[in-house]
């Protein structure tokens, strides 16, 4: 579905307003443009393959497909990686153009210092995103390091929480 344009606003995915089984306010997008990098990290190139019971069928590509269709103002920039290095050098190629980081670090989440040094030296704001809720899952992945240097987290939406990372980007970018 795509927004339908009101105003000089957008009326983003109206499917949202009872997500939560109950009626919600319309959410708007800024038609300001901006570009966006959505950086994944280890495995998610096997999103719809890997554990779908708690990442879901779609895959990454789906979920690149939604956000360009919900979001036609912005540019995107995608990359995944599972390799720490690759990841920590695409930010650095990036840290100046890109304007608003939505990142799923994976598993790095809970390890890499370096990716997280790496975020706090972006010029734009960054907001991490895990599919699955971390905090219902094993211990060990309730540490989200990287999380340190964002402006947020959203943890357990699923695609949802790439949506709202975004909608919050928008928002801290125009205040």
């Amino acid at each position: 579905m795509i927004p339908k344009k009101s105003g000089t606003r957008y009326e983003i995915f109206p499917f949202f307003r009872s997500f939560f089984g109950k009626q919600l306010p319309v959410v708007s997008s800024y038609l300001c443009p901006m570009l966006v990098g959505i950086l994944h990290g280890p495995n998610l190139q096997l999103l719809g393959v890997r554990e779908p019971e708690i990442y879901g069928s779609k895959t990454l590509l789906d979920l690149e497909k939604e956000v360009k269709q919900y979001f036609p103002q912005h540019d995107f920039l995608f990359f995944q990686s599972n390799h720490e290095g690759e990841l920590i050098d695409f930010l650095h190629d990036h840290r100046t153009n890109v304007q608003a980081w939505v990142v799923n670090p994976g598993g790095l989440a809970h390890s890499s210092v370096a990716l997280a040094d790496a975020l706090r030296m972006m010029n734009g704001p960054a907001i991490e995103v895990h599919l699955s809720n971390v905090f219902q899952r094993e211990s060990f992945r309730h540490t989200l390091i990287t999380a340190s240097s964002c402006i947020g987290c959203i943890s357990g939406l699923g695609f949802a929480g790439y949506h709202f990372a975004i909608q919050m980007l928008e928002k801290k970018l125009h205040e």
